[in-house]
């Protein structure tokens, strides 16, 4: 399989992904605040774009009553186009094609841990419910040292939920204050992600992976908030990977990582969502680097699914509507600037691999077939044979649904 590399990473970014499910090649996940703030870097750039338009001065009452009578989009009665991203651009926004993932219900197994934390009444004030990999098909000393460290998380996590309760107790509120509330509050910590569809954990090569999602609602968190927490152990001696200690060339670490923060941005959108066409991409792609590109956090970088990348929590570079986001690309575009010891621990490790989007055109514009959400030129109320036919060529949109269920 060719590998496509965007030309321009030694100034900004190679442009890749990974999603959850190996078998799939396009990916559904990152910010849209996010690729706003890229939308303002860029005002001037996308003024001069190909794509321009002439204005004509407008009374308000004008500009209303044209808003509510012509549709966002040009109606030009030709059906959708698709053509190859690598003849038409020197950059895109590339796919991923997965490793399989390894089973190993022989080295690995799942125990639960719940508990409702109660008052002094016997009110129950929180439901603690858990769920976390045991390794057992390993070194003895390997596999204790990684469950310790899963143990100590899990039953932390605990322990921090009764110490709360603990609190809300000595604030003496009655019984009525806390079904008025939501009581009972809720603590979740499982590897399939709440509000967000997890990983479970992963095997390859030398390392596991964990994925932990620690949901809390209630006391604390009113409206609910998933935090993201990953592991990643070394199965040759149990220690916990800290990515940053296997970084060489830090600054073409730094590049690789931009790439993908870069990739997220553009494959989520703008707002509002699906106004990037492919054409208005390669402005943000000459951009380079900006200076706060990369959020480089130990605790937020996992390998998993033959990638590498950092997950983001809901509001963190980004509105709390954005949820958590994993922006990532494939294991072996990070391995040439890592350290002697990383790569070490990533040899024998299976990468994930990329390969070109399509590119689809459809009244009078293009856009990357592997775009999260379905560009906003159809009427979804008055969908035409060749609105279906554009809609269904967009595999992972999340969106998709919104325009077809008005049938």
């Amino acid at each position: 399989m060719k590998k496509v590399f965007i030309p321009i990473i030694a100034a900004a970014v190679i442009l890749a992904g990974c999603e959850k499910n190996p078998a799939e090649v396009t990916e559904a996940s990152e910010t849209a605040e996010a690729a706003a703030q890229v939308s303002e870097t860029t005002e001037a750039a996308e003024s001069t774009s190909v794509l321009t338009t002439s204005v004509t001065l407008e009374t308000e009452s004008e500009v209303s009553e044209t808003a509510e009578t012509e549709p966002p989009y040009i109606e030009d009665g030709k059906p959708p186009v698709v053509m190859a991203a690598e003849e038409l651009y020197d950059t895109y926004p590339v796919k991923i094609i997965y490793p399989e993932r390894q089973e190993v219900p022989d080295k690995v197994k799942t125990e639960v841990l719940q508990e409702d934390i109660l008052n002094s009444d016997g009110l129950v004030i929180s439901k603690f419910y858990a769920e976390y990999p045991v390794l057992f098909g390993c070194d003895d000393t390997v596999c204790e040292k990684i469950n310790g460290e899963i143990h100590d998380y899990i039953y932390g996590a605990l322990e921090d939920e009764r110490k709360a309760v603990e609190e809300y107790n000595a604030k003496g509120w009655d019984l009525e204050y806390s079904r008025e509330n939501g009581l009972p509050a809720e603590r979740t910590v499982n590897m399939d992600g709440t509000t967000f569809d997890g990983f479970g954990y992963d095997v390859n090569g030398n390392i596991f992976t964990v994925y932990f999602a620690d949901y809390s609602y209630g006391m604390v968190d009113l409206h609910g908030f998933e935090h993201p927490v990953p592991m990643m152990f070394d199965l040759r001696t149990g220690d916990k990977i800290i990515f940053s200690e296997l970084v060489d060339n830090k600054n073409k670490m730094h590049e690789v990582f931009a790439a993908t923060e870069r990739r997220g941005e553009l494959l989520h959108g703008t707002v509002p969502f699906g106004e990037r066409s492919a054409d208005e991409m390669q402005d943000i792609f000459a951009l380079g680097l900006r200076e706060d590109d990369v959020l480089f956090k130990d605790e937020r970088i996992i390998a998993m699914d033959g990638c590498i990348g950092f997950i983001l929590g809901p509001s963190e570079s980004g509105s709390y509507a954005d949820g958590v986001r994993f922006w990532r690309l494939p294991a072996s575009e990070f391995v040439p600037y890592m350290n002697d010891e990383g790569k070490a621990l990533f040899e024998g490790y299976v990468s994930a691999e990329t390969t070109a989007p399509k590119v689809i055109e459809y009244k009078g514009k293009r856009w990357f077939d592997n775009v999260e959400w379905i560009p906003e030129i159809i009427d979804r109320k008055n969908l035409t044979d060749y609105d279906r036919e554009f809609i269904l060529m967009f595999e992972k949109a999340w969106n998709a649904d919104y325009y077809l269920s008005q049938e």
